[in-house]
């Protein structure tokens, strides 16, 4: 990790949930007990570490309709054509 950033279970710490195709990692930054409050934490593929308050959900859209700065990331992230997969637990 870096940017002062830690594992889960350290408190605080990051669990990844996503990455790009450009291998951008996505994380979660465990902040309590509510997982839908816990920020979104961006490792860029070029190592820029940034952080996006609001949960998952609203990182996903705000990217898609343009509303968070893609900061590190791409320029055509998420394409013009996003899809989801979803992988059995």
């Amino acid at each position: 990790m870096a940017d002062g950033y830690v594992a889960h279970p350290e408190p605080g710490g990051l669990i990844p949930w996503s990455e790009s195709l450009s291998g951008d990692v996505f994380y979660w930054r465990v902040t309590g007990s509510d997982p839908e409050s816990w920020p979104v934490v961006v490792n860029s593929r070029n190592l820029e570490w940034w952080e996006c308050d609001g949960g998952a959900l609203s990182f996903l859209v705000g990217i898609i309709d343009g509303s968070i700065e893609r900061r590190g990331l791409p320029s055509d992230v998420p394409g013009s054509d996003p899809k989801v997969r979803a992988y059995p637990g």
